[in-house]
């Protein structure tokens, strides 16, 4: 029967207004500095969130906004002083969501008002089990908007290096349990700068400890037939071609002009439309040869079939017959391979055109990847195992550096510094090579005799 706690959503960057006159215990009418920003049906939530006097309740859905500076809401539970704060919350409750395991149907179980007087919410699954997995999403009674589900977390609770527990760990040992002196919402952009360090530090001694594998799909180029075209024109004709309508990211390169043009789409298996109209300066171009081909392709993860994002560079390139294929040369001018980056994906690119019979097939590429932000709270970061230590330090330095505490700071960031150290030693590759030997200086100078030499600093003989 695991209990079930929910972080409370966060409201530091959202509309905020201060009261102006006191509120007595069941009262409706909250006198503000300016009621801007706030509208009918809206939740609002009254104190601090985690003080004990907070609360939410709800705007008039007819009449809350009156004037500029009066606000009309459910009746409070407590009594609030003059600038008392206010603060818009999208969701007044918490959702609670089960599954038997991590990747299996998670089911709604109950629907929980959230308990703004702590900084989380909690529920008793009386039923359920700590081999069961959860998820919570925030959720709105009153337009009943829904906000996305969380990472599900099993019932024995987080692990050790989550996001949550690094997050525990530097409010606790920082002495800051209330979120006071820096935000949760701030102290996790603070702890994936220690991230990134980490990282940094980890792909310049050990590149094999965040490499994956990623695949091309390559295609052979195409030059049967030959075309018609007029100047200005974007359409291009086939003679004894057999294009495909299903075709896509082509170019087309006509005669041994040396601009390729890209193809716009396919309109039968003799018609084609580029994405410029063709430059003969004045010239047609008739039943002339061509070569259309591929020369930028998606690069796809291994393991998910997904096209990926996380790319800092590649190591090795492998074609369809087991040969490696290396990275262009642009002083060199050779035949290779370039990243280039489209919105958020990344495309591989040739800087060739494929033959038209001995290129396409599947590509292997091992590439080193870049770790996804941590976010969510059961997200752990992709460090050696103990190396969440590093952004737990970096965290406590930060919080005392805010608190003006120079001294306990620096100690911090030194640990910081040590700890990146220690994960750097016991990362780096040992040999087992035997150090060298040198002779003693005054009996170099002093013994000839070749025989005594060969004795006494003969490999065979050093102990």
């Amino acid at each position: 029967m695991p209990i079930i706690r929910a972080a409370n959503v966060n409201i530091d960057n959202n509309e905020i207004t201060l009261l102006t006159a006191a509120v007595a215990a069941a009262g409706t009418t909250l006198t503000v500095q300016n009621n801007e920003g706030f509208s009918n049906s809206d939740y609002v939530v009254l104190e601090k969130m985690g003080s004990e006097l907070a609360e939410i309740v709800k705007i008039d859905t007819t009449s809350g906004i009156s004037g500029n500076t009066t606000i009309v809401t459910g009746a409070t539970k407590f009594a609030h002083v003059v600038d008392t704060p206010i603060t818009y919350i999208k969701y007044n409750q918490v959702r609670f969501y089960r599954a038997t395991s991590k990747t299996g149907t998670y089911t709604l179980q109950t629907t929980v008002n959230m308990e703004v007087d702590q900084l989380f919410t909690e529920w008793d699954d009386t039923s359920g089990s700590i081999t069961n997995w959860y998820k919570i999403a925030y959720y709105n009674s009153t337009t009943s908007l829904a906000g996305a589900q969380s990472d599900p977390v099993k019932g024995t609770g987080y692990a050790d290096n989550t996001l949550r527990m690094i997050l525990n760990k530097i409010y606790k040992i920082g002495n800051d349990p209330d979120r006071k002196i820096i935000s949760e919402a701030e102290m996790v952009d603070f702890v994936n700068d220690a991230y990134r360090l980490g990282i940094d530090r980890m792909v310049n001694v050990d590149r094999k400890f965040y490499m994956k594998s990623a695949y091309v799909d390559i295609t052979n180029s195409y030059n049967t037939g030959t075309i018609d075209t007029t100047d200005s024109s974007a359409s291009v004709t086939g003679t004894s071609t057999v294009w495909s309508t299903g075709w896509s990211n082509k170019k087309i390169i006509f005669n041994d002009e040396g601009y390729p043009y890209e193809i716009f789409s396919f309109g039968s298996s003799t018609t084609l439309t580029l994405t410029r109209t063709y430059n003969g300066s004045g010239s047609n171009l008739d039943d002339v040869a061509y070569v259309i081909y591929q020369d930028e392709y998606t690069l796809y993860d291994a393991s998910t079939g997904e096209a990926i994002a996380d790319f800092r560079s590649i190591e090795r390139v492998v074609d369809e017959e087991g040969l490696e294929v290396h990275e262009f040369d642009m002083h060199r001018r050779e035949n290779g391979y370039y990243i280039k980056r489209v919105d958020d994906n990344l495309e591989f690119c040739l800087n060739y055109r494929p033959s038209t019979d001995g290129d396409a097939g599947r590509w292997e590429i091992l590439y080193i990847y870049q770790p996804a932000r941590l976010d969510s709270m059961g997200d752990t970061p992709e460090l050696p195992v103990g190396a969440d230590g590093l952004l737990v330090n970096y965290g406590i330095a930060r919080i005392k550096e805010r608190a003006e505490d120079e001294t306990k700071a620096q100690y911090y960031d030194g640990k910081l510094e040590m700890g990146l150290r220690n994960m750097i030693r016991r990362q780096t590759e040992r040999t087992n090579k035997v150090k060298g030997w040198r002779i003693d200086r005054g009996l170099r100078r002093t013994n000839t005799d070749a025989d005594w030499f060969e004795e006494k600093y003969s490999r065979k003989g050093i102990s």
